[in-house]
């Protein structure tokens, strides 16, 4: 069980939050940002995941 960002955001305010990006297969440029599951609408994920070092032009693929 991993709760959403934004239960970990309001349960534990101030601290850091760990995210992984996980490759979604051995042939896919895709990748998962595993620890970071939300209830947010698809254009504030994508302003969130563009807020990640690294993933400032990134595009979310499916919502």
């Amino acid at each position: 069980y991993c709760p959403s960002i934004e239960s970990k955001v309001l349960r534990f305010p101030g601290r850091q939050h760990q995210v992984w990006l996980e490759p979604e297969g051995l042939t896919s440029d895709l990748m998962y940002p595993q620890g970071l599951s939300m209830t947010m609408s698809p254009e504030k994920q994508l302003c969130l995941i563009r807020e990640i070092p690294g993933l400032q032009r990134a595009k979310i693929h499916t919502p």
